[in-house]
Formats: structure tokens, C-alpha cells, sequence
């Protein structure tokens, strides 16, 4: 589990205010290329982006061997379009343009978080409750992805305990990628860097993210940037709760 926000934020607070529950985030450097154009033949980083990356001190990426990627454990692959995600928010509503106005872009596991498992969503509704009564609504929303989206998968088992931190886990996926360039391309790696945010660079690169939610086998999706234009609301229901109990 990433564990960094959960739904959208509609007021920017302090970060001692912040409740972590979902604020989204996108990168946005100087020069953007397309979402796909970067994972096409022959395309050449170039711009301020780039060669600010390029310029960037070199940071060591450290974290604890046991989150050490295994070649095939990251793969990039498409979330297809016609997928179905869910995702729990104490909104009634998902609105992505507001989404999208939120964004930072300052830590490695900034986005909208999404399960492809409804319970795993439902398990977030608890953090929308008053936490003296228990009381309280949360909203259940349901999405289908409208066109294919570039993925990271992650499986790799550790990353689904707690006891590791975000950062660490970031700093894995980081030396992976930079030491795989084949999985996002030469061209495109050249975009990961230690001391850039994870989540908001792949976000800016039009790639989205799918890792482990638990040590079970639970996956969550982070997507942020243009790729959330991507997702439209089918259905979304109100949960009611009284004394933490869902009624």
C-alpha cells in the first residue's frame, strides 16, 4: 500500500490541515511532451524538463533490500479502456478538472487512487466518518476507463506491507526503472530522477500506476495528470454510517 491520498480534494489546506484522504497531483514541467509520444520509435527527450533532470545532483536511492524489484515483478503494460475501477471519496461527486486544480506535485504517491475491487475502495470509507461519533456518509463511485492508459504493474510482494514507507517503496521503483531503461525506453527514463516525486512524473509522462494494496493479493490504481479525462462516472452511492457501523 502507497498510501497517500484517497479522493479529491475541493479546498487546498496547510499541510498540518491536510487529512491526507485525496489530494491529486500532476507534474507539470516546463516542456511536456504527448502522453504517447514518448513511447513511440526514434522520439528524443529534449527541453527544459529534460535537461533540468539531466542537471539535477545526483542523488543515492536507498531503501531495504527486501523491496528490491526482481526482473518481470515491473512491467509496463495498458489499462484497457472498458475497465472497471471504484473508488470511495466523502464527496457526492468526482469532478477531474477540479482534481486536476489541487495538484502539487511535492510527494512520490500523489494521485487518485482507484481499486478494481470494491471492497478494497469501501475499506477508505472509515477515514470519512467523524472520528469521535463514527457517524457520517461517504460516497461510493463507480468508473469505466474510456480509452487505454499506460501502466506500470508492480508485483512485487513487499511492497504491499506497511511496514515499509512510500518513500522507500518510491526509491525502489525509481532504481528499477533507471537500471531497466527498457521498460519506459532511453528517452523516457531519462525523466526519473532521485530527487523528482515518483507518481507526478510518471503522471506528467501520461503513465499511471498499479502496485500492491496489501500483503493479500489487493491492487490499487494511482492515476493523475490528462489521464483522469480518461475515466467517467457510471454510478455513485451514498453509505451511511452510525457508531462506525454502515447502516
Amino acid at each position: 500500500m502507497y498510501a497517500y491520498n484517497k479522493e479529491s480534494p475541493v479546498v487546498k489546506k496547510s499541510h498540518d490541515e491536510r487529512d491526507h484522504s485525496d489530494e491529486s497531483r500532476e507534474y507539470s514541467p516546463l516542456s511536456a511532451p504527448g502522453e504517447y509520444e514518448r513511447f513511440q520509435s526514434g522520439y528524443c527527450a529534449s527541453g527544459p524538463a529534460y535537461n533540468a533532470s539531466l542537471m539535477a545532483p545526483e542523488k543515492k536511492i536507498d531503501f531495504p533490500d527486501e523491496l528490491s524489484i526482481a526482473p518481470g515483478e515491473l512491467t509496463r503494460e495498458y489499462l484497457p479502456a472498458g475497465t472497471v475501477l471504484y473508488k470511495s471519496m466523502r464527496y457526492d461527486s468526482f469532478d477531474a478538472a477540479r482534481a486536476l486544480a489541487g495538484q502539487e506535485n511535492k510527494e512520490e504517491w500523489e494521485g487518485q487512487y482507484f481499486a478494481l475491487d470494491k471492497a478494497i475502495s469501501e475499506g477508505y470509507e472509515m477515514d470519512y466518518l467523524d472520528e469521535n461519533t463514527g457517524n457520517g456518509r461517504a460516497w461510493l463511485h463507480t468508473f469505466v476507463v474510456t480509452k487505454d492508459i499506460p501502466i506500470l504493474r508492480n508485483t512485487a510482494p513487499r511492497h504491499g506491507d506497511d511496514s515499509y514507507s512510500g518513500g522507500q517503496k518510491a526509491a525502489a521503483v525509481k532504481h528499477f526503472l533507471i537500471n531497466n531503461p527498457d521498460i519506459l525506453g532511453d528517452n523516457t527514463t531519462a525523466y526519473i530522477h532521485p530527487g523528482k516525486p515518483l507518481m507526478p512524473t510518471l503522471s506528467e509522462m501520461g503513465v499511471a500506476f498499479n502496485g500492491p494494496h496489501d500483503r493479500e493479493g489487493g491492487v490499487e490504481i494511482i492515476i493523475g495528470g490528462e489521464q483522469l479525462k480518461n475515466l467517467d462516472v457510471t454510478h455513485s452511492e451514498p453509505h451511511q454510517y452510525k457508531m462506525w457501523e454502515r447502516r
